[in-house]
């Protein structure tokens, strides 16, 4: 009998490892959707180029945000200045086995916090010089958002 409460609860001890696996993986992917938000918010400021589009655009990524957290629109703060965007989003549920380890819903999230800057693209004329300049050097100390791959 002694070996069979012990098995069981060594197989219970185990579960909780097991779930707490596809619960990190889920909490990944919640983080990383936001992320993803995040950087179409920045492809879409910067081939906007208009600043009056800035609210209508922080709208659409806090829906995002929101839709991969898992969370309502209202619980992710957007801050966006003429180039910088700062971004928060609640994450809940980290622990799969909160409730059997003691640990209450209100200590079972995180809040994920990104921020970036926004290089809104000049609509300029080009010069007949640069017309012709075929030099495609990437020497800029930064990228837009849209030549940044997704990690594939």
């Amino acid at each position: 009998m002694k070996d069979l409460i012990t098995g069981l609860a060594s197989i219970l001890l185990l579960t909780v490892f097991l779930l707490q696996f596809v619960v990190s993986q889920t909490v990944y992917t919640r983080i990383m959707g936001t992320e993803y938000a995040a950087k179409q918010f920045r492809i879409d400021m910067e081939e906007s180029g208009e600043e009056e589009m800035k609210e209508s655009y922080a709208r659409k990524l806090k829906e995002n945000a929101a839709f991969a957290a898992g969370c309502d629109a209202a619980e992710v703060s957007v801050q966006v200045t003429e180039n910088e965007y700062e971004m928060s989003v609640p994450i809940r549920n980290i622990i799969g086995a909160a409730e059997f380890l003691g640990i209450s819903p209100e200590e079972n999230q995180l809040v994920h916090h990104t921020k970036g800057i926004i290089y809104i693209k000049e609509k300029q004329e080009e010069t007949e010089d640069e017309k012709h300049d075929n030099n495609d050097s990437t020497s800029d100390s930064f990228q837009y958002a849209s030549e940044i791959s997704d990690g594939a």
